[in-house]
């Protein structure tokens, strides 16, 4: 395997035939054309915001600039079959902490996903790889809480994330994670998460990339 491009140790979540790894830099040119497609998709774009195409290196580039800034970045596959991406990003310290770029124990984060194509949405791929993110920003880097912003008209994530256990947030650190004025600001607890998912915890491996 290449070197990760950002000399961080990379994970990789396991649950039943899903696959999350966080890629290194020949597996993010290999699968930028597929992840490219899946954000300039007509049905996908506006849900995610996405006003303009994105090229295969803008793709790139987004992904070296944000993982920089501390964001922990996964593709998911089903099998050996690209399916999309998600991430945790935006990390911020407790109130009044300086602001770290590296996640740690008691810190925040962003979530964001993306199930590639459409006609394999609705269909709960997205709530379980979700779940095996949140497992791993939780379990693995010892996050708090987790946030999320939300177009309105963004109803499949939404059920997503009731699915999970999140709940609409207008506190000021809720809103500071909206991306657009008119978002949804949602959040999610550690404790609450992982008492909702204790089925799960066993299920869902996390390990090193080797």
């Amino acid at each position: 395997m290449s070197t990760p491009f950002d000399g961080r140790t990379k994970y990789e979540v396991r649950w039943n035939d899903l696959r999350a790894i966080e890629p290194t830099r020949s597996e993010l040119m290999q699968w930028s054309i597929a992840l490219a497609e899946g954000y300039n998709d007509p049905i996908n774009a506006p849900l995610m915001g996405h006003t303009s195409i994105i090229s295969p290196r803008e793709v790139v580039e987004s992904y070296e600039e944000s993982i920089a800034n501390g964001m922990r970045a996964f593709m998911f596959f089903v099998g050996d079959a690209f399916a999309g991406d998600g991430d945790l990003r935006n990390p911020r310290g407790l109130p009044g902490e300086s602001s770290a770029l590296r996640m740690g124990r008691g810190m925040t984060a962003e979530f964001a996903f993306m199930i590639a194509t459409p006609v394999a949405q609705g269909k709960g791929l997205g709530t379980r790889f979700a779940t095996m993110l949140h497992m791993f920003g939780f379990r693995e880097l010892g996050l708090r809480c987790i946030y999320a912003s939300v177009v309105p008209e963004n109803s499949g994530s939404r059920r997503v994330f009731e699915k999970l256990g999140y709940v609409v947030d207008d506190s000021p650190e809720g809103r500071a994670y909206a991306e657009e004025p008119g978002d949804i600001t949602l959040s999610c607890e550690c404790e609450g998460f992982l008492a909702r998912h204790r089925s799960f915890v066993d299920e869902i491996q996390i390990g090193v990339r080797s």
